[in-house]
């Protein structure tokens, strides 16, 4: 993330979204980036809303940027298929959605910020309205929350990618400053 070239911006790593939220909470001066995991946005808007330093990513995780259709389309790879790369996600993701399933309602019982704010933000709905999206074969609608941290890259493996790579475009560049704009002034 530093090699994004922000000036009077340092990414510093933390250990957990729990970490990086108490951060946050105790000094106003850090903007705190966590993975969005399995929550929704207007959970997303509510959370941020009332904590203006702390930044929740659009999509499950930071892969899912470094590995989005629209990023590695923008690398220009002899050989890449959008279309066919977006079909290897739905089947990835159409394999694990048991395996996601199980773990979403045990997932979002451990984000603080949902439990400090107790049913301001939680609704039993919610869960449902996540594995509906992840249901979806719309790829719009499930991205968010796949995590693609775990994507085992098969159609991706014969263009050797790296992260350096994949975090060189202006896709991504772009996004994460898109995510930063509204909380800090960023230089480029």
């Amino acid at each position: 993330m530093n090699s994004l070239g922000f000036l009077n911006l340092d990414f510093l790593p933390e250990k957990d979204s729990f970490t990086v939220f108490g951060r946050v909470l105790s000094d106003s001066q850090i903007i705190g980036i966590r993975d969005k995991d399995f929550i929704l946005d207007s959970e997303k808007k509510a959370i941020e809303s009332e904590n203006p330093n702390y930044c929740i990513l659009n999509y499950y995780c930071i892969e899912n940027y470094l590995y989005h259709p629209d990023n590695i389309e923008e690398l220009q790879l002899q050989g890449f298929d959008k279309e066919s790369y977006i079909e290897d996600i739905k089947k990835y993701k159409n394999e694990k959605i048991l395996v996601i399933a199980q773990k979403l309602d045990k997932a979002r019982s451990t984000f603080y910020e949902l439990k400090i704010h107790g049913e301001k933000y939680r609704d039993e709905k919610n869960s449902t309205k996540i594995l509906e999206k992840l249901r979806s074969d719309n790829f719009f609608d499930f991205y968010e929350f796949l995590n693609m941290k775990d994507y085992r890259k098969n159609y991706l493996g014969k263009f050797n990618l790296n992260q350096d790579c994949l975090s060189s475009t202006k896709w991504f560049k772009d996004s994460i400053e898109n995510l930063l704009i509204r909380k800090v002034k960023v230089n480029i």
